[in-house]
């Protein structure tokens, strides 16, 4: 009770010297920010921004203000008058990282106010003496300008108690009490989102002879993000704000993060750690500022047979979308999916893709075997010709040791089988007799049937007819 009583006789004579000070600054200063005890959300802070310098050294973590976002505001709670009072705030699972002013609160022209007691770096609570020349309602507003905080177990929230007393004996040894007011000023959440790509799909098909996308733009209108031309697609595009929870703050400034690279603070973003895989074989790939590909561009890769490249965090803050362009003449566009990996903890997602329209079948084992005769039938039940296409894939042994026939590629007429003998869907000249193969059709699945018959030459055994799928690319 006597340190009670000293604390408060000092600080009287320290406020009567500062009195001028403190009215001008007070009238400069700006709470439209702060804290409010009775309408503030709690405030949230990114786990994954915090690093080892933000801490003290006793582990506990330093929350700091960049504007007013850690002033606190609270209404009285009870009437005032000449009688005094006495208004403690309490720090749970923290305590103050601020010094106060002798008045403890902003000054005010509504009540006279003297920080009695607590209040200094490190405490956990502080208690002001307020008193008013005229009767001041419970609405009276108290403001302390503090601008951090330490905290203790970052698992748990940071919480303030507001009680007002009667008597600074009550105040100093928390006994009956005229109003109280517990809130959490802060927790910690993780920050980071999972969803960051907006990824589209353009098809290709026989009516560009595979060679150009089919367009889903049409002058006049506007290109947007996820449109083609025939030769530019606006594949996908990384979204770093979806990364971000809203109104998610920076402990050190307590100021919104906005910028992804704010929650990796221990990622070089500037290095080549994004990971962007797919076929590149027939594709020019870069990266644009626009969702038109029309802006500033960054070069990733061109009809190359490397399956992944790779760019910066940085690249993709200011270039986040992923186009796509085709301009060969004799390259047909490859089916793909393309994805994108960040290099952090998200996982890999989806940028992307090209599918081809149509139906397709495919045909796992062919052979030129000479003691083996297979024979593919293609039924078109559509009421018109039928184009298709024939895409072979050869394991290592047979790369380069085969030609597509005169029948890889042709029409079906309508409402009729074609039969076709390998021997004129493919020739191949090495020792190993096979390949592997997907006939593209420019139907509707339900408009196509197929089988793959074979006979084994000498034998009295029947042919092996087996019904083939036909499914939609």
């Amino acid at each position: 009770m006597k340190q009670l009583i000293h604390s408060y006789l000092f600080n009287k004579m320290v406020l009567s010297c500062l009195l001028f000070t403190l009215y001008f600054c007070s009238c400069q200063h700006s709470f439209a920010a702060a804290f409010d005890l009775n309408n503030s959300d709690v405030l949230q802070y990114a786990t994954e921004s915090v690093l080892p310098a933000d801490y003290e050294e006793d582990g506990q973590l330093v929350i700091a203000n960049g504007s007013d976002t850690l002033n606190l505001i609270f209404k009285a709670g009870f009437g005032l008058s000449n009688d005094f009072r006495y208004a403690r705030l309490d720090v749970i699972n923290g305590a103050f990282n601020s010094s106060f002013v002798a008045s403890g609160f902003a000054t005010s022209g509504t009540f006279d106010s003297f920080l009695v007691s607590g209040g200094s770096i490190g405490d956990s609570y502080l208690v002001v003496e307020v008193s008013a020349g005229s009767a001041a309602g419970p609405d009276t507003l108290f403001t302390l300008e503090s601008n951090s905080f330490l905290w203790n177990n970052t698992s748990e929230p940071l919480e303030i108690k507001y009680t007002l007393y009667d008597t600074a004996d009550a105040a100093v040894n928390g006994l009956s009490f005229l109003y109280q007011k517990k809130v959490k000023l802060a927790k910690m959440i993780k920050a980071a989102g999972e969803d960051y790509v907006h990824s589209f799909e353009h098809s290709v098909g026989f009516s560009q002879s595979f060679l150009r996308f089919n367009p889903s733009f049409r002058s006049p209108n506007t290109f947007q993000l996820g449109d083609s031309t025939e030769s530019l697609a606006s594949t996908g595009k990384v979204l770093f704000d979806q990364l971000i929870v809203d109104d998610v703050l920076l402990p050190s400034t307590s100021v919104a993060i906005t910028d992804y690279r704010q929650l990796i603070p221990t990622n070089d973003t500037a290095n080549d750690n994004v990971r962007i895989s797919g076929d590149f074989s027939s594709v020019r790939a870069f990266l644009n500022a626009d969702d038109n590909c029309a802006g500033a561009e960054i070069d990733l890769i061109e009809f190359s047979s490397e399956k992944e490249v790779f760019t910066s965090i940085d690249n993709l803050v200011t270039h986040p979308v992923f186009c796509l362009e085709v301009t060969s003449n004799n390259i047909k566009v490859k089916r793909a999916d393309y994805f994108i990996d960040l290099g952090t903890q998200l996982n890999e997602k989806l940028l992307g893709g090209i599918r081809y329209d149509g139906a397709a079948i495919d045909l796992p084992y062919l052979s030129n075997f000479q003691l083996y005769k297979q024979k593919i039938f293609l039924v078109n039940m559509a009421g018109y010709p039928v184009k298709y296409l024939t895409l072979f894939t050869a394991e290592t042994a047979v790369q380069n040791q085969y030609t597509p026939g005169m029948l890889a590629e042709g029409e079906i007429p309508a409402d009729s089988t074609l039969k076709i003998s390998v021997s004129d869907l493919v020739s191949i000249s090495g020792l190993t007799q096979r390949i592997s193969a997907r006939i593209l059709l420019d139907a509707a699945p339900n408009d196509i049937a197929a089988a793959v018959q074979t006979v084994a030459v000498g034998s009295s055994s029947p042919p092996n007819t087996n019904v083939l799928k036909i499914q939609k690319n």
